[in-house]
């Protein structure tokens, strides 16, 4: 997943559709810990307890991570830096993504 956004950002391939992708994503990564808690049986309260954390700590922890980079992105992407970093950054994400 990290390999497709980091292509997308040097090339679109799902231009206009990036929520849809984002959505999907998280649909697999949801699909695959839910997998993993039912081979814990764990009882009902538990496994929704664990859900419940999971989603609340990732959201959390994304609307954190936008707070303090998107103010800098969008002052970057006022400036003739801005492709160069995001080609750099994308191609560092290609290659930790194949790593």
């Amino acid at each position: 997943m990290i390999l497709v956004s980091a292509i997308h950002a040097l090339r679109p391939i799902f231009p206009g559709r990036e929520m849809v992708v984002a959505g999907g994503f998280g649909l697999i990564h949801g699909l695959a810990f839910s997998y993993t808690l039912a081979e814990l049986n764990l009882n009902p309260w538990q496994t929704a307890l664990s859900l419940l954390g999971l989603n609340l700590g990732i959201e959390a922890m994304q609307l954190i991570v936008i707070a303090v980079t998107m103010p800098w992105l969008i002052l970057l992407a006022q400036t003739r830096l801005y492709s160069p970093v995001r080609v750099v950054g994308a191609s560092l994400a290609v290659l930790a993504s194949l790593c």
